[in-house]
C-alpha cells in the first residue's frame, strides 16, 4: 500500500471515528463542541483533498466518504437548533434591555412627573 493511500485510509478512519462519536453523543454536546468539531473536520477535509488531487480515489474512500456525509443532517439540525437558542437568548436580553430603559427614562420623554392630590 502506498504511503498516501495508507494516510487517507488513517484519516478517513479518525474522521468517520471522530463524526460517529459526536452523533452518538450530538444532544449533549454545546455550541463550542460543535465548532471545534467543524475545524477539525475542515482540516481534515483538506488534508484529504490534498491527497485525493495527487492520487487515485479508491471505491472504499468514497464508500468511507459517504458513510462520513450521512451523518451531515443530524449535525445540521443539532446546529440549527442551537442557533435558534441563541437568537432566542438575544431576543429576551434585548427585551430586558428596552424594559429596562423604559422603567430607566419616563415613557412620556418627560425628565420627571407631577402629581396632584385633591383635597377632599
Amino acid at each position: 500500500m502506498r504511503k498516501a493511500e495508507q494516510r487517507m485510509d488513517e484519516m478517513f478512519d479518525q474522521l468517520e471515528t471522530l463524526t460517529k462519536d459526536l452523533v452518538n453523543n450530538i444532544y449533549q454536546v454545546d455550541y463550542l463542541y460543535l465548532s471545534e468539531f467543524v475545524d477539525i473536520r475542515e482540516q481534515y477535509m483538506n488534508d484529504c483533498k490534498e491527497l485525493i488531487e495527487a492520487s487515485v480515489v479508491e471505491q472504499k474512500h468514497l464508500d468511507q466518504i459517504q458513510r462520513i456525509l450521512s451523518y451531515d443532517k443530524v449535525i445540521f439540525e443539532r446546529l440549527s437548533f442551537l442557533k435558534e437558542e441563541a437568537l432566542q437568548g438575544i431576543q429576551k436580553t434585548k427585551l430586558a434591555k428596552q424594559q429596562q430603559s423604559m422603567y430607566e427614562t419616563n415613557a412620556y420623554g418627560q425628565e420627571s412627573s407631577y402629581f396632584f392630590d385633591k383635597k377632599k
